[in-house]
């Protein structure tokens, strides 16, 4: 195995527990295998996996293929079992974090689509973030579940105006968790205990913070605005 296939390995694992799978949503109504799943991970938070099954059928055929890029849409709001939509909230909007790109692709209402291009046999995995109107956490490149796994007591403080948490980060691998000021201005400052930490502000909305240490260990960590 190459280092980058066992560097994804480890993105994967822990595994999914409990009595939840993911569903696919276009089960009824994909012509191929089913390319759509929604996991309900609590919270107005939803993770969605999207696949590109073209040639699913034809390893040889696949590995062959046009590498062009497939768009792909679903249906935010769309009854899953007549359209193979995802059944979100209709009055809602939602952060849309990818894992695998570590791309934000904007926030979006769930009267739209959410649309990605894939090519053969590729898949995205998203974070879908039902906003709120203080800073929240969207997304972290640590276990494509995006928060399920590493974070923890993740909470927002009005008096403080801090948003704080626990995180579980391994030895010299570096964690970053993608913050959305969701209009909250001022001074951002990091604070966490025994590691070191960036902060980086990657637009006029949205803060990257970076963590790491030398063992393998869970943080303390907050976020202010000053």
């Amino acid at each position: 195995m190459t280092d980058e296939m066992i560097h994804d390995l480890t993105r994967v694992f822990p595994a999914i527990d409990g009595r939840q799978s993911p569903r696919p949503v276009d089960l009824l109504t994909s012509e191929l295998d089913p390319e759509v799943y929604r996991y309900d991970a609590g919270d107005g938070c939803y993770k969605v996996m999207i696949v590109n099954n073209q040639y699913a059928a034809n390893v040889e055929v696949a590995m062959n293929a046009d590498p062009s890029r497939r768009i792909m849409k679903v249906s935010m709001a769309a009854n899953s079992a007549e359209e193979g939509g995802l059944e979100l909230d209709s009055d809602a909007h939602y952060h849309v974090f990818e894992f695998w790109s570590q791309r934000y692709l904007g926030r979006l209402s769930s009267e739209g689509d959410l649309s990605v291009e894939l090519r053969p046999g590729e898949t995205a995995m998203i974070n879908l973030q039902q906003v709120v109107d203080h800073p929240q956490v969207i997304g972290s490149n640590r276990h494509f579940m995006q928060g399920m796994y590493e974070l923890d007591d993740v909470r927002w403080s009005e008096s403080e105006n801090s948003l704080s948490g626990t995180l579980d980060i391994v030895a010299d691998d570096p964690v970053v968790i993608t913050v959305a000021r969701n209009g909250v201005m001022g001074h951002a400052e990091l604070l966490a205990e025994d590691a070191d930490i960036e902060i980086h502000e990657v637009s006029d909305d949205m803060l990257q913070l970076q963590f790491s240490s030398s063992e393998s260990r869970t943080i303390s960590w907050a976020l202010s605005f000053k």
